[in-house]
């Protein structure tokens, strides 16, 4: 039987991953600059046994990833992560949509997941 796989990207605590893992996706990767956040996905490997990276999405290269079939990008949150505004000038609005539109272009997905929290 064929089972997706996913990335996921911007995954805080890994939240929406467990969302995707319960609808029988094969999550290969997160990735967060949260070392917070990551370091709790860390320390669940019940949840997450796949690669879990702390690492600035500008600092990965597409053609350094592996293939998957599903892109999972949750928003950052800017009300609630301690490293929300990088620089002192950015809410994360241009780097999250950047990030999908440059993405799922390069790799041609035939989708993605986001979400939104306002």
């Amino acid at each position: 039987m064929y089972i997706p796989s996913a990335k996921g990207y911007f995954s805080g605590c890994g939240g929406m991953e467990i969302g995707v893992m319960q609808a029988g996706v094969n999550v290969i990767q997160s990735l967060d600059l949260d070392v917070e956040a990551t370091t709790c996905m860390k320390k669940n490997p019940l949840y997450f046994s796949h690669s879990v990276l702390t690492v600035d999405i500008k600092e990965k290269t597409v053609l350094e990833q592996p293939e998957s079939d599903i892109i999972v990008g949750t928003y950052p949150c800017t009300k609630y992560s301690p490293i929300a505004d990088l620089h002192g000038t950015r809410t994360g609005d241009d780097l999250f949509h950047h990030f999908f539109s440059s993405a799922c272009g390069f790799w041609k997905m035939g989708w993605g997941t986001g979400d939104e929290i306002f």
